[in-house]
């Protein structure tokens, strides 16, 4: 029999096919499992749950969010795509992490990532997609994407010769501010709101 591989990474699962029993269940299927759905996996949230907690799954097949208040938070990508009536809060393990938020929402609802402590964490409004990422103290947004309800400009991007407006607004669930003023014939000039994190292209 032939080594089988992950779906999302195409890694070899060694404790199956040929490498059965060579190294074991533990370094070989869950390690491979785990650095797949760390690097390209993705975390369902698709219930009607207005609080998610997500922790470090050891020794166990990791589990998805989806229709309960518990996950794994291995995963890279975080997509909420249910129907809470509310703020819909994620608390995940206050380490080194970074995630891509998809706030797909049915009900429009703004999702909110925390860290277990808990700490302040960051808003993503519907519509809207962030990657979010651990400072040492906090979650931090790094970019994201606005969105056609809630989401506002929450990243500009710019090309050469193109035409802009002199000051972008952001929403008070992505940092209240306002941009400007911008120049492109002389170079784009942006003031960044406090305590936010913005990246130009």
């Amino acid at each position: 029999m032939t080594t089988a591989y992950s779906a999302l990474l195409g890694l070899a699962l060694p404790v199956t096919g040929e490498l059965s029993g060579s190294w074991g269940d533990t370094v070989n299927d869950y390690i491979t499992a785990y650095l797949d759905a760390a690097v390209a996996g993705t975390q369902l949230i698709s219930g009607s749950q207005t609080a998610v907690t997500l922790t470090v799954t050891n020794g166990a097949a990791l589990t998805q969010a989806a229709g309960t208040s518990a996950g794994s938070a291995q995963y890279n990508i975080i997509r909420c795509s249910g129907n809470p009536a509310s703020l819909l809060t994620i608390t995940a393990p206050a380490a080194s992490k970074s995630y891509l938020v998809i706030n797909a929402t049915s009900t429009s609802q703004d999702v909110k990532l925390v860290g277990a402590g808990p700490t302040t964490g960051v808003t993503i409004g519907a519509g809207s997609s962030a990657i979010c990422t651990w400072n040492g103290s906090d979650f931090i947004k790094v970019s994201g994407s606005g969105g056609a309800t809630g989401g506002g400009a929450d990243q500009i991007f710019y090309e050469n010769g193109q035409t802009v407006n002199t000051n972008y607004t952001i929403t008070a669930g992505n940092n209240a501010g306002t941009f400007g003023p911008v120049s492109v014939a002389g170079g784009v000039t942006v003031t960044v709101p406090s305590g936010s994190v913005w990246s130009i292209v």
